[in-house]
């Protein structure tokens, strides 16, 4: 397990949680769907700010952290660099995951 905390950063909020080889789904609860992900960005304008239901996986391997879009329709962005959908790719601390507009820093083991 990996300790990982996002912030977001207007409008403030935060999240710790631990990563596991299981995935964490980042992306915006819709009651209609039934879709709850781990990390609802609902209360932040997320669908206004073109964050899909399922946007993004987090995950870790081998100690590493890891976002995998799930081919959301606006995109998922790491330091303003696109990611392919289904493709992991590692994240750093201090690292910028935008999940369409919504731009979230990540801190690792704290």
């Amino acid at each position: 397990m990996l300790r990982v905390r996002l912030a977001l950063g207007q409008p403030s909020a935060e999240w710790a949680l631990a990563v596991g080889e299981v995935p964490v789904v980042v992306g915006r609860a819709d009651a209609k769907t039934r879709t709850a992900p781990e990390i609802d960005l609902s209360a932040h304008e997320a669908h206004q700010s073109g964050v899909s239901r399922v946007h993004v996986h987090l995950f870790c391997q081998e100690g590493q952290l890891y976002a995998e879009d799930q081919n959301s329709v606006n995109g998922t962005f790491l330091n303003e660099e696109r990611l392919a959908p289904y493709v992991p790719h590692r994240v750093r601390d201090g690292d910028i995951l935008r999940v369409g507009r919504l731009r979230l820093v990540v801190r690792l083991g704290q």
